[in-house]
């Protein structure tokens, strides 16, 4: 006699979060037991995975699964869940994807920036990327007066983490001495991203 005990599913390999640059690709392995052997099925924050996205690719043996994302974006990072289900019960595992993406220099634009001799002027850099750009000003061919400060600077986190990061330059009672190219400087770990303004 053949005795067969069935039991419920367990997932033995669980999901793990990944961090992963722009464009790359990333890989989310699961695997289950259970008798009947489980079938497995993934979720995006929620929803089943979209098997005709051909950017996704979902591999699975008896025991196992793989879910590939080719040349991720923002738009891929969430969470992904492996459902193994048998006819006894069934178990879960998540993981989350996080991207890392290029700094992007949004503001300002090149161009100049007319002034006259005692008006108040405020230079706006904006960027954006994750890990969190540093966004810097400075002036070419020497220094700013001692009337040029930092007056604002806030970061703003974007759907998909992205954060937008604002530096305001102010010069308070402009003066000749601070005609000039004034350089925005936007960078993270993937990338950096300088633009002027040139003052007169």
């Amino acid at each position: 006699i053949n005795i067969t005990v069935q039991f419920r599913v367990q997932i033995i390999l669980e999901v793990t979060d990944l961090l992963e640059n722009e464009t790359n690709p990333a890989m989310f392995t699961c695997r289950a037991t259970g008798e009947p052997i489980p079938t497995i099925s993934w979720y995006f924050n929620g929803v089943s995975v979209n098997l005709s996205d051909f950017n996704v690719i979902i591999i699975s043996t008896t025991i196992e699964s793989f879910i590939a994302i080719n040349n991720i974006q923002s738009s891929d990072i969430g969470r992904y869940t492996c459902h193994a289900e048998n006819v006894i019960g069934s178990d879960e595992s998540s993981g989350v994807l996080t991207v890392n993406e290029a700094a992007e220099l949004l503001e300002p634009f090149e161009g100049g920036r007319i002034a006259t001799e005692g008006e108040n002027v405020t230079l706006k850099c904006v960027g954006e990327g994750y890990p969190p750009p540093l966004v810097e000003w400075r002036k070419l061919n020497g220094s700013t007066s001692d009337r040029a400060s930092i007056t604002n600077m806030s970061m703003r986190t974007n759907e998909g983490n992205v954060t937008r990061v604002t530096v305001e330059l102010m010069l308070t009672g402009v003066s000749r001495e601070d005609t000039g190219v004034f350089e925005c400087t936007v960078g993270n770990l993937l990338n950096t991203t300088t633009r002027s303004i040139n003052l007169t």
